[in-house]
């Protein structure tokens, strides 16, 4: 049974994968796909999620399956492909794209599903592109979402520029991006400073600085995370990389002393008392034997 156009264009566009409620769309009942997958035509990836036999994989179709399965799962809520995942589907990035992460709409569970990652915030329409069978953040908005992580394994000015090289960014955008490490930001984190200056660790929840932002420039936006990352350092979130001074271990030390000391007297009174049941106890041994022997002999001796 040959399938037909429509539905062979939609699963062809999404890489093989359909799901239920697209095949329903077209014309397919639950027991047509069951028979499809009986005859080997089709094959079951996931509940109510399916593919085409013969398609081959790609890290296009590892989007869309993923994408398919998120957006079932979330109510049919719009996701998006975004952070490591999108870096290295603008091949700005060498690491793996597993686990898969997404920006997803605001929701109650926040966990994470097994080999995804969500993002909570809500993206504007130009953030995003719309490719067959999944939507993708912008390289623009992918390097801002990035930018914490690729500060500190020191690849920032390295992937703009091969972004830039590749014509993924405008000019403009480009120079926004660098003009974030140029204006100062960069000798705090220790890129680009001079040899031997130590630079201070990025903040545990720097992902926080870059959420949904709304239709501000390319400027406004290096200005805003300026800013931010100035004001969090200044609040001592970033914190010293230093350990313990002379007087903080020595403040320590007296304050360990003077607990021992206060509770030196309750532990020799406690030993003490605990000495004088051992001797009471070897006591009771001797005068139990004798009042057994004189009661049982009538008190003669």
């Amino acid at each position: 049974m040959e399938l037909n156009e429509e539905f062979r264009r939609l699963a062809t566009r999404q890489h093989g994968y359909f799901t239920t409620q697209q095949a329903n769309r077209c014309g397919y009942t639950r027991d047509l796909i069951g028979y499809y997958v009986k005859c080997g035509y089709a094959e079951k990836v996931d509940w109510a999620l399916y593919r085409l036999a013969g398609s081959t994989d790609s890290l296009e179709s590892e989007f869309v399956r993923w994408s398919l399965w998120v957006t079932k799962r979330l109510g049919g809520r719009q996701v998006i492909v975004s952070h490591n995942s999108a870096l290295a589907f603008y091949a700005l990035s060498l690491q793996d794209c597993s686990p898969v992460h997404f920006w997803v709409p605001p929701r109650r569970n926040k966990g994470d599903k097994p080999g995804c990652v969500f993002h909570n915030g809500i993206l504007r329409t130009d953030e995003y592109v719309q490719k067959d069978g999944f939507a993708i953040t912008t390289p623009y908005r992918t390097l801002l979402d990035m930018k914490p992580d690729l500060i500190l394994n020191r690849k920032w000015m390295d992937t703009v520029r091969l972004a830039l090289q590749k014509e993924l960014l405008q000019q403009n955008e480009g120079a926004a991006l660098l003009s974030g490490m140029r204006s100062g930001v960069e000798t705090v984190i220790g890129i680009g400073g001079s040899a031997g200056v130590k630079g201070e660790s990025m903040p545990r929840n720097h992902n926080s600085l870059f959420t949904a932002n709304e239709g501000r420039s390319s400027n406004a936006l290096a200005q805003e995370y300026q800013s931010k990352y100035s004001k969090i350092k200044r609040q001592g979130v970033l914190g010293s990389q230093s350990a313990f001074t002379l007087v903080e271990l020595l403040v320590v030390i007296s304050i360990i002393a003077i607990l021992a000391s206060l509770l030196m007297p309750a532990m020799v009174k406690a030993m003490s008392s605990a000495r004088a049941v051992y001797c009471m106890n070897n006591l009771r041994q001797p005068g139990i034997g004798v009042f057994s022997y004189t009661n049982q002999f009538t008190d003669y001796g």
